[in-house]
């Protein structure tokens, strides 16, 4: 059986050649920068990367056949209190939708200076905005999805 440092190594060396991949070829930092006017996806970017450091510590630092934590500490295993980082994902997806409730009011925000003669500018700019409103959730789902996979993939923990 591979050792989890070695799997936390893996899956996240996976995922950075794919999002560097994404960057580099396709441009998606360009694409996230100019497309989400609330910036929540950058913190979502940035609480992920947080928390997968996290998993990573408890990679590193768990000792073979210790159980101390397990009873000092209820829903902690090696090192790391997994209920937690159920929270950290659930909240992941909690600020994406708040991005996008941010998202919409300033698309609707846009709508203040109405001018019925101009009907047409008031369209773009509102879809503009607008369009930009699901980027947040679908970072925070994407979030907790890679999370839970870490989490799986590392520790091979299905049900928490």
């Amino acid at each position: 059986m591979i050792r989890s440092e070695l799997k936390w190594m893996l899956f996240n060396s996976i995922t950075a050649f794919i999002a560097a991949y994404l960057v580099y070829f396709h441009g998606a930092y360009e694409l996230i920068a100019t497309i989400d006017a609330t910036y929540m996806a950058r913190v979502i970017g940035g609480a992920y990367i947080a928390s997968s450091l996290y998993l990573g510590y408890g990679a590193f630092t768990r000792q073979e056949g210790h159980k101390w934590d397990e009873i000092t500490f209820p829903g902690t295993h090696y090192g790391i209190n997994f209920k937690l980082v159920s929270l950290i994902g659930l909240l992941f997806v909690l600020a994406g939708i708040g991005g996008t409730a941010a998202g919409m009011m300033l698309a609707f925000h846009s709508m203040t200076s109405f001018d019925p003669s101009n009907i047409s500018t008031l369209l773009v700019n509102f879809f503009e905005v607008g369009a930009s409103a699901p980027v947040a959730t679908l970072f925070g789902l994407g979030s907790l999805g890679m999370l839970y996979a870490q989490v799986a993939f590392v520790f091979n923990r299905y049900e928490d």
